[in-house]
């Protein structure tokens, strides 16, 4: 059988202990003098049993080829290949039709926040939901004409008052936690730029008036670079492409595929 000797050398097995007497497995020992060569060129050498006994090393290399063997075994190795799956909410959305963004709570130094936030979460869920979406303009424009405000929007009741105005079967509301980006110099014109969002979300169904989903969605962002350069991310993009990232999160609200690593022997 031949391995390759810097899978040894990886093992822990260095040229020394390649080349050392075993009772278990025997390099062959046609090229002593080449071993280092070939452990730096990752050529093979040839191992065979031999004789009684087990030591240390020859453990380790018995241990070594056992994993090999049950690779080759399943054919040099399990192939896995992405694929996309279906995934459902935690929550039954069949009654879910039509659905709005109420104006996310802003906890954060960054006053435009919760505004960004829910006209992000609102354009994810027009083009991916599959819901029909009241606009936040035209919920702010309903709750005007009814005298209603989105203070207290948690409490059951006036959830169910907001829905039945609005005419929708869920609302998503939420708090912006977290929305700043970090800024290093780390010499004139070069930065370092981290941006970081933390976003708290909640489903409610607006016949019962209660929270069918709770998820949180981070995200993050990082780039360092020049600034006077064409290619230099501004503050507001970072946090822009952070805010794309906890979009992931998101999805949890919808029926959504999801990109997930399978072996190919079990599709």
């Amino acid at each position: 059988m031949c391995i390759p000797v810097h899978l040894l050398v990886y093992a822990g097995l260095g040229p020394a202990a390649v080349t050392a007497p075993a009772a278990g497995f025997r390099i062959d020992r046609r090229l002593p003098g080449m071993v280092e060569s070939a452990c730096a060129k990752g050529e093979k050498v040839k191992v065979r049993p031999e004789g009684t006994g087990i030591t240390e090393v020859q453990g380790r290399i018995a241990c070594l080829l056992g994993v090999l063997c049950a690779l080759c075994g399943s054919g040099c190795g399990a192939q896995y290949v992405w694929v996309e799956e279906e995934v459902a909410p935690p929550f039954d959305h069949t009654s879910i039709k039509k659905i709005a963004v109420v104006e996310f709570e802003n906890r954060t130094r960054d006053r435009s926040a919760g505004r960004i936030v829910a006209a992000r979460l609102e354009e994810l869920l027009v083009t991916e939901s599959g819901y029909e979406v009241v606009t936040r303009m035209d919920l702010k424009r309903l709750l005007h004409e009814h005298n209603l405000s989105v203070r207290g929007a948690l409490d059951p009741e006036a959830m169910k008052r907001l829905g039945k105005v609005a005419g929708v079967d869920a609302l998503v509301v939420g708090s912006v936690e977290t929305y700043e980006i970090e800024e290093t110099v780390i010499k004139p014109l070069k930065v370092a730029r981290r941006a970081s969002i933390l976003l708290l979300l909640k489903a409610v169904n607006t016949t019962t008036g209660r929270v069918v989903c709770s998820k949180t969605a981070e995200g993050d962002f990082f780039w360092r670079g020049w600034t006077d350069t064409d290619s230099a991310v501004s503050p507001r993009e970072c946090l822009g492409r952070a805010l794309d990232d906890a979009m992931t999160d998101a999805r949890v609200l919808f029926p959504h595929k999801k990109r997930v690593r399978r072996k190919a022997n079990e599709l």
